[in-house]
């Protein structure tokens, strides 16, 4: 304003009881505390609590298990049926990890995963990279006899070798 010659403070925010006192010569009341402050700043509070507490409590490992829609079962050569499955490990902290993968709830079930299990085993010992997703493929067979019914429910139980922790996740095993 001074560079143009005219009188400060004609563009400002300003409260109408400041500006009366400025009219009558007298200084303005500043108020720092006023309780929409202190609202704003509680709600501030709060947010920051819970995005604090949402970090803080994060899950930092999660297992997924995915059925193959197509085909649901594929019967094998030696009368065997086989379903194919895909396991989804979430590592969410730093370090490598292992966990053995085992199935249960179908009698006398094998499985195989591809590169990490021989033909059938019980069990697979599947690492998983910091900070990544490991992805596995996980072919889950069976006598048809042995199935009573044609769909089973079949548990995936994913152990963390460091914590010990079991992550069990439930799918169908299709059958005839």
């Amino acid at each position: 304003m001074p560079r143009f010659g005219l009188p400060g403070n004609l563009i400002t925010y300003d409260s109408i009881a400041n500006q009366a006192a400025r009219m009558k010569g007298e200084t303005p009341r500043v108020r720092w505390l006023r309780p929409r402050t202190i609202v704003y700043a509680a709600i501030l509070l709060v947010v920051a609590a819970a995005m604090a507490a949402a970090l803080a409590l994060r899950v930092r490992t999660e297992v997924h298990v995915i059925a193959d829609r197509a085909p649901l079962f594929v019967r094998l050569s030696d009368g065997d049926v086989r379903n194919g499955y895909t396991v989804k490990i979430l590592n969410m902290e730093r370090a490598d990890k292992e966990f053995r993968l085992a199935v249960a709830g179908v009698p006398g079930a094998t499985f195989n995963v591809p590169g990490f299990t021989a033909e059938q085993a019980d069990h697979a010992v599947l690492p998983v990279k910091g900070d990544s997703i490991g992805t596995f493929r996980v072919f889950v067979r069976t006598r048809p006899d042995r199935l009573g019914a044609r769909a089973r429910d079949i548990e995936f139980a994913a152990t963390d070798s460091v914590s010990g922790r079991v992550y069990r996740r439930t799918n169908v095993f299709n059958g005839p």
